[in-house]
């Protein structure tokens, strides 16, 4: 299942967000540019607090009110005095926001970072000449700002790639251009409105996140300068968004190039979302489709209640061809596509319930409906939600269990989080979902269930106890049998933090998966120990794991540490040793650098991977380096 940012409030560990954000590196950028960039709290919208994440709209509202009575706040510590701002909230979000002096002085900031990585021993689509480039890959992000004005970009290629600028996005965005509160991008930008149903290519979260109440955005971040590695998900063109007291309104437009396979006839029969471009075949659809967009928000942010509406067309070149296949009936064709959605949003006391409705060509409908309900200091939710098969977005990040999709899907979950007793948290999520028509691979629709339960306990000064429970029960396709399989895992962690900038953390994590009626069963389980220890100067993240999964099945993920702008949830699958330390070196004071090195030991292979990954031996190294430089300076006009 994937679910969209907001993340969580009270984020208990950084760790788990990386880790339910699979291998995007889209939100690992955007909190560290708004680390190097803090919102300052003495002139900040609430829709601009509410791009910190941790922060919701009534908190947001809660802020602005404070700060209206006490003009100008005088440090970050003063919202500690806001209803609704627990000290662990303020923690979440103090790296996020600052206090600027009063008048604000014109800040130049630029940042830069260059990174290059890469495995040994090579893969057989090296040694066998298919992909075109070298096993490098290589990037460079630069950003600047001075007073309202920011811009940068993008240079990457990914292993294999042969073009040192296989992917290059730049940004111009000037805030506040026309006076009044507003944001012009050009370029390379994102949306987000609502509740994503109609556009949001922002962030994704998988279920794996421990706190379920992150579902939902429950505001819309509008419009957002892009500047990811992330080859598939942003605009190419020009947005603009305006503020006017509680009125918003956005206009956009781009002109995209997709990566797509087309059929004999000339039309699109797939669009692609890998971004790689290493062999011929991959190269071939470099660029295939032209998605040509236009659209419009219009938004009311009141105290209590937020509602808007959006939509867009978009023309497609070439056109889209139709499916022959029964599994496909319901697939996207034709040269074009309109989406048209509206949202709301209230909440009153403790009370409130949220959504969003859209339609799209050629009559498709999908919504969802949330309602929340707080008892003292406990947090429950409900959302129902029903997508038709024949809605159809490109643009959508809403909720789903199937897939990236918001197509062909009913389904509820429901989500509580409470204190305990004392230093103890408890977070539970329930899902049940089921396609409303026969999916691609199986022959009639499919049923599915999932949990997560997870108790964090504070045992001591600096120690914390976190038990996690996960457990799926979704029908698949095997032998052109449709059966059931059953998921369930269990994770044991403990972390302690030393005096001096040191913690440890250990982790034990066992996955077992059942196909009974064919037969089929396995076991998995990992165990690491981590380090971290950091001064002034050096820092360093060491980590020993030992697994053994020998069926895919019981496959199990972690998030591992690696250089700015990359984000590796580790894959450990069969049976060996891992060993990796990240290390970070401030050698001077705007210079710093990186570096990740990591091996992996399998036991009882000779090859490790499959097809033009497959690399011949039962070991592999990984190496990634980053320099990373940053200059800032203030000068009062």
């Amino acid at each position: 299942m994937t679910v969209v940012l907001p993340i969580a409030l009270h984020c208990q560990d950084m760790d788990d967000l990386w880790e339910s954000a699979g291998d995007d590196p889209s939100i690992r950028l955007y909190f560290e540019s708004l680390q190097e960039n803090p919102i300052d709290l003495n002139s900040a919208t609430s829709q601009r607090l509410q791009e910190v994440l941790f922060l919701d709209r009534q908190l947001a509202t809660a802020i602005i009110r404070y700060r209206n009575q006490r003009y100008p706040l005088e440090s970050t510590e003063e919202i500690l005095n806001v209803p609704g701002m627990s000290p662990e909230l303020y923690a979440a979000i103090q790296p996020y926001i600052a206090v600027q002096p009063v008048p604000q002085p014109v800040q130049l900031d630029a940042q830069a970072v260059t990174r290059l990585y890469r495995r040994f021993p090579q893969s057989r689509g090296y040694s066998d000449g298919v992909y075109q480039g070298d096993p490098w890959g290589a990037g460079t992000a630069l950003s600047c700002s001075r007073g309202n004005l920011s811009l940068g970009g993008v240079v990457q290629k990914d292993a294999g790639e042969p073009l040192w600028n296989d992917h290059q996005v730049f940004f111009l965005r000037a805030d506040n251009l026309f006076g009044g509160q507003s944001r012009l991008v050009v370029d390379a930008y994102r949306l987000s409105f609502g509740q994503g149903l109609v556009i949001s290519n922002g962030f994704r979260l998988s279920s794996s996140t421990a706190d379920p109440m992150a579902i939902l955005p429950r505001r819309a971040l509008g419009v957002r300068e892009f500047h990811s590695t992330n080859e598939t998900s942003y605009f190419q063109g020009a947005a603009y968004e305006q503020w006017f007291r509680n009125l918003s309104a956005a206009i956009f437009v781009s002109r995209a190039y997709r990566d797509a396979a087309l059929d004999d006839s000339g039309n699109v029969s797939t669009i692609q979302t890998s971004g790689l471009h290493r062999t011929p075949s991959e190269d071939a659809n470099r660029n295939q489709l032209r998605e040509d967009l236009w659209g419009g928000h219009l938004g009311c942010d009141l105290s209590i209640a937020s509602f808007g509406v959006t939509g867009y067309h978009s023309a497609y070149y070439p056109s889209i061809g139709a499916q022959d296949s029964v599994t496909r009936h319901f697939d996207l064709e034709g040269d074009g596509n309109s989406v048209l959605g509206v949202h709301a949003d209230c909440q009153v006391g403790n009370v409130g319930v949220g959504g969003e409705i859209a339609w799209s060509d050629p009559g498709g409908k999908a919504f969802l409906v949330e309602g929340r309900f707080d008892i003292a200091t406990a947090q429950t939710s409900c959302i129902y939600r029903r997508y038709d098969p024949d809605f159809h977005n490109l643009h959508t990040l809403a909720l789903t269990e199937w897939g990236e999709a918001a197509q062909n899907e009913e389904g509820w979950l429901l989500a509580a989080k409470l204190p305990l007793w004392s230093g103890a948290r408890l977070a539970a999520r329930a899902d049940i979902v089921k396609s409303l028509w026969r999916t691609y691979s199986l022959p009639l629709p499919r049923h599915g269930s999932g949990a997560l339960v997870s108790l964090v306990q504070e045992l001591a000064q600096r120690h914390t106890f976190q038990v996690r429970f996960r457990g799926s029960d979704v029908q698949n396709l095997y032998q052109d049998v449709v059966v059931h399989e059953i998921r369930t895992g269990v994770r044991l962690q403990w972390d302690w933090q030393e005096p001096r900038a040191r913690s440890y953390r250990l982790r034990w994590e066992q996955i077992r998966f059942d196909t009974p009626a064919a037969s089929e069963s396995g076991d998995g389980w990992m165990l690491y120990a981590q380090m971290t220890v950091s001064n002034r100067r050096l820092s360093g993240k060491f980590r020993a794991a030992t697994f053994d999964a020998p069926a895919y099945g019981a496959r199990i993920y972690a998030y591992e540490d690696d250089i700015p702008g990359r984000l590796v949830n580790q894959l450990f699958y069969g049976r060996g040793r891992r060993l990796s330390a990240r290390l970070r070196w401030a050698f001077a004071s705007q210079f710093d650098l990186w570096l990740k090195l990591g091996a992996t030991f399998y036991d009882g292979v000779e090859s490790v991977g499959s097809g033009w990954d497959e690399i011949p031996s039962n070991h592999v190294f990984d190496v990634a380096i980053a320099l990373q430089w940053s200059l800032s300076e203030a000068n009062v006009e």
